[in-house]
């Protein structure tokens, strides 16, 4: 995996939470990415399956994934970036 893209997901992710926040989606994650593609520049020239694709497996890498029993659909990506002490 290429360091640039490594590099602008966790920008984007460090650079979008809230104060209270502790969980992030791949789907905020595109948005972010999709909003401002002069700040994200390698993405800019990807489909939005790669998109998908690298931005689930460089958070893999980087963060657990959070899934809270029942009811959560098995395509819904989030992850836990804080633990809710680091608040």
């Amino acid at each position: 995996m290429k360091e640039e893209y490594i590099d602008e997901v966790l920008h984007a992710v460090m650079h979008s939470l809230r104060e209270n926040q502790t969980l992030i989606s791949r789907r905020a994650i595109e948005e972010i990415i999709r909003n401002d593609p002069y700040l994200y520049p390698a993405f800019r020239s990807l489909s939005p399956t790669s998109r998908r694709t690298k931005i689930s497996i460089i958070m893999n890498l980087h963060f657990p994934l959070w899934i809270k029993g029942k009811g959560v659909h098995q395509n819904t990506y989030v992850w836990k970036v804080k633990d809710e002490k680091e608040e």
